[in-house]
């Protein structure tokens, strides 16, 4: 998923980026998808995957992406 990515909504340049969650004490996390539906509390009872986030430069469209191998500590 690093090829050059062009905005489907102006053909402006996307750059790859990611939404920033805050959790527990304002820490700062990816933002996960978890397969299924929140079935109560805190716990999570499925597969979770990385998000990652394109932005364009020209418009600010966001376009977003699961990733499975998404390097969450960089």
């Amino acid at each position: 998923m690093d090829e050059t990515k062009i905005c489907p909504k102006c053909e402006g340049q996307m750059m790859k980026g990611f939404i920033v969650d805050r959790g527990h004490y304002n820490g700062k996390m990816i933002s996960t998808w978890i397969k299924g539906w929140k079935w109560g509390g805190l716990t999570v009872d499925g597969k979770q995957t990385g998000v990652m986030t394109y932005k364009c430069e020209k418009c600010g469209f966001l376009e977003s992406y699961a990733v499975e191998n998404i390097d969450k500590n960089s």
